[in-house]
């Protein structure tokens, strides 16, 4: 019972996130039987880069890693699609291969949707099935290009804070700790200290520049 009221809700999600028409959808899903639940255990790979594309994946619990020369390209969660890219191939006609590993964080279930299923839509559904499956692709591009504009604003910053000059409270403190002693590292008194700091905080202006005070 618990089983079938994760799917139902998980899908119910999804297609109301990124399909223009969920019931026609839902009831396509329902009416074609071409999907399974699977279970993995941590780590263990769901599909390896390379392999033909043969379904698709509704994370329904749990976290998927999806890895591409031996980077983390990205973490999916409950209610994502995963995969979706292949079966865009395969309704074009091509046999396509997965570029990338997927594997999984932990326990995960997954809804596995074969991708046998689009061939028993009818022009209709089809329509509305691409329409989602390119809804998916077009967010996650977003969700990518977002997070590099992230990276490199936050490098930006990175590099501006590394340029900036030492702030006056900075250069204030640098001058107190140098006021208290002599060129030769000798204590000198308050009053001479003081006029020290005065002179490092405040140099004198230069005698064309007090001409046009």
């Amino acid at each position: 019972m618990g089983c079938a009221h994760d799917i139902d809700r998980q899908l119910d999600r999804f297609l109301k996130e990124h399909c223009p028409d969920p019931a026609l959808i839902r009831s396509a899903i329902t009416r074609a039987q071409l999907w399974a639940v699977a279970e993995y255990l941590p780590d263990e790979m769901i599909c390896r880069r390379g392999d033909r594309v043969r379904a698709c994946w509704l994370v329904l619990s749990g976290q998927i890693e999806i890895r591409a020369d031996d980077q983390t390209v990205a973490f999916r969660g409950a209610g994502e699609l995963v995969g979706e890219p292949g079966l865009l191939h395969f309704l074009a006609g091509k046999t396509g291969a997965r570029t990338a590993d997927i594997k999984a964080c932990g326990p995960v279930r997954l809804l596995c949707i074969d991708a046998s299923f689009q061939q028993n839509l009818n022009d209709q559904e089809k329509v509305v099935w691409i329409q989602t499956l390119a809804d998916v692709v077009n967010l996650k591009l977003e969700q990518a290009t977002q997070g590099r504009s992230e990276l490199e604003v936050q490098r930006g910053e990175r590099v501006l804070f590394d340029a900036v000059p030492p702030s006056p409270a900075r250069n204030v403190a640098a001058a107190h700790r140098k006021s208290a002693t002599g060129p030769s590292g000798t204590p000198l008194d308050r009053a001479r200290s003081r006029e020290v700091l005065r002179a490092s905080v405040h140099p004198p202006l230069n005698r064309s520049c007090q001409q046009h005070i």
